[in-house]
Parts: C-alpha cells; sequence; structure tokens
C-alpha cells in the first residue's frame, strides 16, 4: 500500500531550476495562498519508479518564521548566500533562501524536493531547563541560526 500524504495547497513547487549547476540550483516554490512559513521545511527525498518517495537522510532546511503572500515566489537555492526578500511592487514579493550545501543537492533524476509541514511535536529538555514550549523571538523567512 502506498500512503500519500494530505498535499499543501498553500505552496506549489514549481520546479528545480538550474539542476547540477553550482551556485544556481534552487527549487523554485509559488505561494497559492496569504500563508505562513514558521511550521514548514524542505526535504530532499529520492523518488522510486513505483512513486514512493523516500527522504534523504540529514537533507532537510526550514524555511523560517514569516509570513508570505499569495502570488509570491520562494527561491530556495542549495549553495551559500545571504537571505533577501524584494518587493515585486504588485503585492508580492521574491524571497531567496540558501541551503548552505556545499554540493548540488539535485545531481540525480530521481532525487526531488518535498515540502512538508510540521504537526505534532515533542521537543527534548536538556538536565535542569524547564519543560516548557518554544522560546525565543519569532525569527525572520529564511533564518539558518547564525544570526
Amino acid at each position: 500500500m502506498i500512503f500519500l500524504p494530505t498535499p499543501m495547497l498553500d505552496f506549489t513547487i514549481e520546479s528545480v531550476a538550474s539542476r547540477q549547476v553550482p551556485n544556481s540550483e534552487r527549487v523554485v516554490v509559488r505561494v497559492n495562498y496569504d500563508t505562513s512559513t514558521t511550521n514548514v521545511g524542505m526535504m530532499i527525498a529520492f523518488r522510486h519508479p513505483d512513486l514512493r518517495v523516500v527522504p534523504l537522510n540529514n537533507r532537510m532546511l526550514w524555511l523560517g518564521s514569516g509570513n508570505v503572500k499569495r502570488g509570491s515566489i520562494i527561491n530556495v537555492f542549495t549553495g551559500h548566500g545571504t537571505a533577501i526578500a524584494q518587493d515585486n511592487g504588485n503585492g508580492t514579493s521574491s524571497y531567496n533562501l540558501f541551503w548552505g550545501l556545499d554540493f548540488v543537492a539535485f545531481d540525480r533524476p530521481e532525487l526531488e524536493p518535498v515540502l512538508f509541514r510540521l504537526g505534532d511535536t515533542t521537543i527534548g529538555v536538556s538536565p535542569g531547563a524547564p519543560a516548557i514550549g518554544v522560546l525565543g523571538n519569532p525569527l525572520h523567512l529564511g533564518y539558518q541560526g547564525n544570526r
């Protein structure tokens, strides 16, 4: 039996542009509805001939916490760079996010990007730390954990 997850209607993966081209390879994501990226991530998966996809180990990216408008584009570059947002002047924006990989990620045609929305979560607690929810200020779209 093949399990098909519920599709994410607020985002569409349009393409992997410039596949196998260092510093240009990117996943192009269209925003279909005003939505948030707070619990959205991207992973790379291997697509089998029977269309099953299996996530690759250690190939996940959190898109960061932000609100995006319908019609906006999110370019997720697989290489290094600085995240930027550009107002398109029509109520939409173009976002360039960077995965920070030292290699092209989509070097085989069977490798596909997969967007996912995080649902239920359990957060580990360090010894001596209070057992409470996620702390801190909301982050911006494309947060990479090094700012």
